[in-house]
């Protein structure tokens, strides 16, 4: 649960300006993801919440060490009980899969990886609601998810951008990562796709292209 396969896509290729903003991420593990977008953004600000206490010290070790230590912070919390005035220009989370899918024996492991789609709804809702005008709200999700979240945010957020990941390109979208606008204009729409393998155990340029940068396999 260190690294994961979705949360360094996500590191690389969720869109992201350039300029200085503030950033909420639910759910930092170890950190992997938001050490990634300060490494293409250092004016990035971040805090990080964490509901899992053995994540979230090793989260902290690993700020602390990082050369953005000054803009990242992490908070152990539960996003749902989570209070901020704060108000944010991205909020981007990689989120617990839902509970149709196959749970795991450890009591642990099945809260950081599975979550209620009722209760993920109210996720999102509450996320849309800390975003300043303007604001973008990302996630990477399992394919089947993206309709739950589109119908949610209908009428409230515009979808920016949408990356679909498959594990082979004559294979399934397995992954999406999506990102939404706080707009009520419609704006330029973006979709990529990107392959992580072009044959068994063979990783594809694209794949190998977008985390070069950050995978010391490359």
């Amino acid at each position: 649960m260190k690294i994961g396969t979705d949360a360094v896509l996500m590191g690389a290729l969720l869109p992201l300006d350039s300029k200085r903003m503030e950033a909420l991420e639910i759910g930092s593990g170890t950190g992997v993801i938001s050490l990634m977008l300060c490494q293409r953004n250092p004016k990035l600000n971040i805090m990080s919440l964490e509901i899992d206490a053995e994540a979230q010290e090793q989260c902290v070790h690993n700020f602390e060490k990082s050369p953005w230590k000054e803009q990242l912070q992490s908070i152990h919390a539960d996003f749902l009980s989570f209070e901020t005035e704060q108000k944010f220009d991205l909020i981007f989370s990689n989120p617990p899969f839902f509970s149709k899918s196959l749970l795991s024996d450890s009591e642990k492991r099945n809260i950081a990886r599975h979550i209620d789609a009722d209760v993920f709804e109210q996720w999102v809702l509450k996320a849309y609601e800390l975003l300043n005008e303007n604001g973008i709200l990302a996630f990477v999700i399992p394919s089947e998810s993206v309709d739950l979240i589109s119908n949610t945010l209908e009428g409230k957020m515009i979808l920016e951008s949408n990356t679909f990941i498959r594990s082979f390109p004559e294979t399934e979208v397995i992954r999406n990562i999506v990102a939404f606008r706080k707009s009520d204009k419609l704006g330029s729409f973006g979709i990529k796709s990107l392959s992580i393998y072009s044959s068994k155990d063979v990783y594809s340029p694209e794949y190998e292209h977008a985390l070069k940068h950050y995978l010391t396999i490359f």
